[in-house]
């Protein structure tokens, strides 16, 4: 009886004992990328410029970029010729989602010469490191990436 009664006094003021959860969005994951860039000898270069890009699956199977840009990351390698990119992108499963890594000498003879730039396209969907919650978080997937850098003539 008591517990009619307030939640009559509640309904009154438009709160209600019972709700429904709405979600609205786009699933999303997390792409951890650990890149290592050497030279052609196997020496590790250090200052390259380190770009992944997101790309997804659209409704008519074709493989597209995130628009704009959309949350690419970009670093630069260490001296041991490694570096860490961490993406958050649109995710529909492991299926349907592909990486682009860029790689480019942006400081010219220093660090060991002027290299050539170089990318890896449509890197199929990396391993998954964490679960989602089977909500809109469908988890962090991982890859590991080893670039040989050519110098330039």
């Amino acid at each position: 009886m008591k517990a009619k009664l307030i939640n009559y006094i509640l309904a009154l003021f438009g709160v209600s004992s019972c709700y429904t959860v709405c979600m609205y969005g786009t699933p999303m994951a997390v792409f951890e990328t650990e890149v290592e860039v050497t030279d052609m000898d196997g020496k590790p270069i250090q200052g390259i410029r380190v770009v992944q890009e997101p790309m997804y699956k659209d409704n008519e199977g074709n493989w597209k970029t995130e628009a704009g840009g959309y949350d690419n990351d970009t670093t630069f390698t260490d001296a041991s010729g490694k570096a860490m990119l961490s993406t958050r992108a649109f995710s529909f499963g492991n299926d349907y989602t592909r990486l682009n890594v860029y790689f480019d000498d942006v400081d010219g003879e220093a660090n060991g010469g002027e290299f050539e730039s170089a990318q890896i396209s449509n890197l199929e969907s990396p391993d998954v490191i964490k679960k989602g919650d089977g909500a809109w978080n469908n988890g962090t997937y991982g890859a590991e990436v080893k670039m040989k850098l050519k110098k330039k003539k």
